[in-house]
């Protein structure tokens, strides 16, 4: 996973190839570590456990790429995200089930930091982590900010990363987020980036209805049981 350029801003290759091998990294660490486990209830608060999942064995389902995210107001900021689902075998809560994570960067030429970073379904969509069981993790990054605590809307629906002591400064960047949840399924989501302003970025969140593709392959599945069973009749 490598940094894309933010409009207007030079950034070496050496550090896109540095950040994508430190996510590499981490990833081949983490799945050699017992993973620890933070329950995070709705209307909960709870400091972050680490190491967190993906662990060993663990697929990629889904992945946002690096986006560029930007809020303008009063205090202007920009930055990058990366949003990831991984099928997790060592799941705290079921083996199989999903892991969200997420990474953002706050880009040098932001004026203003970054204090909080949530993860929540499209209004309108089926994803939601309302419903669901969530364990708040995260992975370091080399140079890069851990979160102070990490929260719970009261509905579930949405979970906060906060960045206190310290923010994330222009020019810094996020540890790997992990959401570990004991949802089979996931669909669109948004990742909300949050200081005095607020920007938004495409994510993933936990739902209980299959993606389309999984429906199709279920459907082709069906239609060949189907097929087998009348020319087994037939003959």
């Amino acid at each position: 996973m490598s940094l894309r350029l933010i409009k207007g801003e030079k950034m070496s290759r050496l550090k896109k190839l540095g950040v994508k091998f430190a996510l590499v990294g981490v990833l081949a660490l983490v799945c050699g570590l017992p993973v620890q486990a933070t329950s995070l209830p709705p209307g909960g608060l709870v400091s972050p456990s680490t190491p967190t999942g993906p662990g060993a064995g663990s697929t990629l389902l889904a992945d946002t790429g690096v986006v560029n995210w930007s809020g303008f107001g009063s205090t202007p900021f920009f930055g990058t995200a990366d949003s990831q689902v991984w099928k997790d075998p060592l799941n705290v809560y079921c083996a199989g089930c999903l892991d969200f994570v997420f990474y953002v960067t706050n880009s040098a030429l932001s004026q203003t930091d970054v204090e909080s970073v949530s993860d929540a379904g499209v209004f309108g969509g089926t994803g939601t982590f309302t419903g669901f069981l969530v364990d708040a993790g995260y992975n370091p990054l080399g140079g890069c900010v851990a979160p102070s605590d990490a929260v719970r809307s009261n509905n579930g629906a949405t979970a906060n990363f906060n960045f206190n002591t310290p923010e994330i400064l222009p020019g810094g960047c996020s540890d790997m987020l992990v959401l570990e949840t004991n949802a089979y399924y996931y669909a669109p989501g948004v990742l909300s980036i949050i200081d005095s302003n607020v920007a938004q970025a495409p994510s993933w969140a936990p739902t209980n209805v299959p993606e389309p593709a999984s429906l199709t392959l279920l459907g082709t599945l069906l239609l060949g049981a189907g097929a087998l069973l009348r020319r087994r009749l037939v003959g």
